[in-house]
């Protein structure tokens, strides 16, 4: 953001939406589906891009050519009578499908009489069957159909919050088809093809004490297949926008006038997503994934418009000492009793927690009584975590449930059964819950006990997170690190020449050969004469269970991570910048590796 001078106000580092994948190839390219072949047989171009192209419009052709409504289609945009194919081979001219089937999304009108590209994409693929499953695309529930057309193969363009969230066998929750409908509907005459979309409220129906039935629903969707309407607008999108009647996420705006998707995310990459290179802009302003949410990342300069009792996003509490400190004076009181009526909208009936009461960030609190009370990220914020309930200030008596981190071993493609661990001197029965889930695999719980399944072909580290509950507050945070195969810290799946736990620490693709080093790393002369070699990274972006160390050698065989000739500093960016000195000394070399906590 600039000023009118164009002086810098601020800046940020963001993943930007966007994907070229499309794969049309997979029906489409020569030879490829007996379905979607052309009349008259296949193009077999030898470039494969254009031979997938020329497939589609002689296909195309083969189906309209002759109908006066095609004849009419191709005179209005000015193309030749012969057909689509003729225009690009015979007379060089490219075919924008958006050019006659008009698009929103590129703000194009398309042709008189024929359909909207949403419409007729959506609905002649319904009838298309899955080229691996055999599976009618628009009888399918899950995301794979969609994928066979729109970025998922590499992209996995559903890799938000709602992405990546799963049931207890370790499968999506939710789906494309959870808040778009299947193909039939999203292809539907009716429609409006880029505007008629679900929002938030359709799901996110209110809080813990006003809602349409649950907190939260899986599907936009009521059983007659009408669009569920909140009983709460405190998580809904902005009406009207951008234009009358339509109600859309990435047009929203929220908290002091920003959109929703500057502290959210983009809508099908919702902090905290399953790519870590998604989460970069929340990472490096707050420290940690997730919602931007910690206050002072915009109120660095005013803090006194933290000190708020409901006057931030969706109505929330200052997130500081201040309400650590004030909240009970905040507060009122009715019949010798706090009112808390305000605080179970979030924090649960009981006040001991809920969904929407997660700590949005890892938490540490100074308070006169309890001393530092500590919280992990997605932990429940009960009162009872200090107090002995919302009407008590005395500590909280009940003892509270512990788990324990532990490691887990197992093959190649093959499932490995565990218990998590937990105790409760007072609690007989808790309840578990998976916070962070592998990335490299599936995880289905019940009870006490799981099962980890690695990807196919996974070999490596992975780890997943977990807690366990009583009745009242939620226990420390466990981690479960896990080796699938032999050697997995030296596991290379891409061949790349760098090991996969190097690439998980600098957010390079596993499954990908990664080109160049993630940190940087170069040369440099800082006065005339002082020459170093220099790396530099940002430690914010390397997850929580790996440590990147520098080590010096003079022979490549003996290496020292604390050698004074390792000079470490940190830059106004708050970058790690690692330096050794290049002079007449015998030479050093300059190596990093990393390794698991």
């Amino acid at each position: 953001a600039r000023d009118g001078s164009g002086a810098l106000l601020a800046d940020t580092l963001v993943t930007a939406p966007v994907s070229a994948e499309m794969n049309c190839v997979s029906c489409h390219a020569s030879n490829a589906q007996i379905a979607a072949r052309p009349a008259g047989g296949w193009v077999n171009d030898s470039d494969p891009v254009r031979d997938y192209r020329l497939n589609i419009l002689k296909l195309h052709d083969g189906r309209h050519l002759g109908d006066p409504a095609y004849t009419a289609a191709l005179a209005q945009m000015g193309l030749s009578a012969q057909g689509l194919y003729d225009n690009v081979v015979n007379h060089s001219k490219p075919i924008l499908c958006a050019s006659c089937h008009g698009s929103n999304a590129l703000g194009t009108a398309g042709a008189a009489g024929v359909a909207p590209l949403t419409q007729a994409m959506h609905t002649r693929h319904a009838i298309a069957a899955d080229p691996i499953t055999g599976v009618i695309l628009g009888d399918s529930v899950h995301r794979a159909s969609c994928y066979q057309c729109h970025p998922g193969k590499q992209t996995k363009c559903l890799r938000g919050a709602m992405g990546r969230a799963s049931d207890e066998f370790g499968q999506p929750l939710m789906s494309c088809q959870s808040c778009h409908g299947g193909m039939t509907k999203v292809g539907a005459s009716d429609r409006v093809g880029w505007f008629e979309e679900p929002n938030c409220q359709s799901c996110h129906t209110g809080t813990h004490t006003d809602n349409a039935g649950q907190l939260r629903f899986l599907t936009s969707f009521l059983e007659d297949g009408s669009v569920r309407e909140p009983s709460d607008d405190r998580f809904a999108t902005s009406p009207d926008s951008p234009a009358p009647g339509i109600s859309l996420f990435r047009f929203s705006h929220g908290h002091g006038g920003l959109t929703c998707s500057a502290c959210h995310g983009s809508p099908h990459a919702v902090y905290p997503t399953s790519e870590r290179n998604d989460n970069i802009q929340s990472l490096s302003l707050q420290g940690h994934v997730g919602t931007i949410a910690d206050c002072i990342v915009c109120h660095q300069n005013d803090v006194s418009h933290t000190r708020t009792a409901q006057g931030g996003p969706h109505g929330m509490h200052g997130i500081n000492e201040w309400w650590i400190k004030e909240h009970h004076d905040q507060i009122p009181e009715a019949n010798d009793s706090r009112d808390v009526s305000n605080c179970n909208a979030c924090h649960g009936t009981n006040s001991a927690g809920g969904e929407l009461s997660e700590a949005l960030g890892p938490r540490a609190f100074n308070t006169e009584k309890f001393g530092t009370v500590t919280f992990w990220q997605g932990q429940r914020v009960s009162c009872y975590d200090c107090h002995d309930g919302p009407n008590e200030s005395r500590p909280f008596r009940q003892s509270k449930p512990v788990v324990q981190s532990f490691a887990l071993d197992t093959q190649i493609g093959t499932s490995v059964l565990t218990s998590l661990l937990g105790t409760d001197a007072d609690t007989a029965v808790l309840t578990y819950r998976i916070v962070d889930p592998p990335k490299h695999g599936v995880l289905a719980i019940s009870g006490d006990q799981v099962v980890y399944t690695p990807n196919p072909g996974f070999a490596g580290t992975d780890f997943f997170t977990y807690c366990a509950r009583d009745n009242r507050t939620d226990s420390n945070l466990g981690r479960v690190n896990i080796d699938v195969g032999a050697n997995a810290d030296l596991a290379d799946i891409d061949h790349d020449g760098l090991p996969d736990i190097v690439e998980r620490a600098f957010g390079l693709d596993v499954s990908r050969v990664s080109r160049g080093t993630a940190p940087e790393i170069a040369l440099c002369e800082i006065e005339p004469g002082q020459r170093f070699f220099q790396a530099i990274y940002d430690p914010r972006l390397i997850p929580s269970d790996l440590r990147v160390i520098f080590e010096v050698s003079p022979d490549l065989q003996n290496w020292s991570d604390n050698s004074p000739l390792i000079e470490t500093s940190t830059d106004s960016a708050g970058r790690i910048v690692k330096r050794v000195a290049i002079g007449d000394a015998p030479r050093l070399f300059l190596r990093y590796r990393v390794v698991r906590n």
